[in-house]
């Protein structure tokens, strides 16, 4: 999974520091996730490492759906504000009942400057530009999952465009120019910062 504050011009996104080991790497059931970019990430739950599927480097990262996760500190490298940004990973899941959330940085008391979650076949995006409520509640960016694949997302911003990409194919877009909220509490990967929401499958 990487961030970029520059996106490129295409659905073939080029992998920079920021969020956890571009790729995942380690050891068959490894608990420790190193970050190009000298973040410190932490697991939650069973998190681990996992050599059965993987789409960079032989290894991927495995959550269980009964609560695992990953978060890392903020970071001004998680501060888009109204800057251009890609974010992209692959990911497999394993099941495709129930509301799992991928990525934000939500507590109990604070909405996500961006949250995308993954709901039954679906992909959902949600945006922020207080903190205090969503500016983009629920949107559908990408329909059509199945468990047990590999999928490869991609979310880009440019000059207040915005694009998804599923698999290379552009599967929604909007433009929206607001300055996205600068939250202070950790990205967190695979579950909320209450365990809601737990992601079921692997992530690379």
């Amino acid at each position: 999974m990487t961030a970029s504050a520059t996106p490129t011009a295409s659905a073939t996104l080029t992998p920079t520091p920021g969020l956890p080991a571009t790729p995942v790497e380690g050891n068959d059931a490894a608990t420790s996730f190193p970050d190009e970019s000298g973040k410190l990430w932490t697991k939650v739950g069973n998190a681990q490492v996992d050599t059965t599927q993987s789409v960079f480097g032989g290894a991927s990262a495995l959550f269980d759906g009964a609560g695992d996760g990953l978060y890392t500190a903020d970071s001004p490298d998680f501060d888009f504000g109204s800057s251009d940004f890609t974010i992209d990973f692959r990911f497999r899941p394993a099941d495709i009942s129930g509301a799992k959330m991928l990525y934000g940085q939500q507590n109990d008391g604070e909405h996500s400057p961006i949250m995308i979650r993954q709901v039954d076949s679906s992909l959902y995006l949600y945006t922020s530009l207080t903190g205090t409520s969503w500016d983009i509640a629920g949107r559908v960016i990408a329909t059509g999952l199945s468990a047990n694949s590999w999928y490869h997302f991609a979310l880009t911003r440019s000059a207040g465009s915005w694009k998804i990409f599923l698999n290379g194919v552009q599967s929604d877009s909007f433009s929206s120019s607001g300055s996205l909220f600068d939250s202070s509490i950790p990205l967190r990967i695979g579950r909320d910062d209450l365990g809601n929401f737990p992601y079921n499958g692997w992530i690379d």
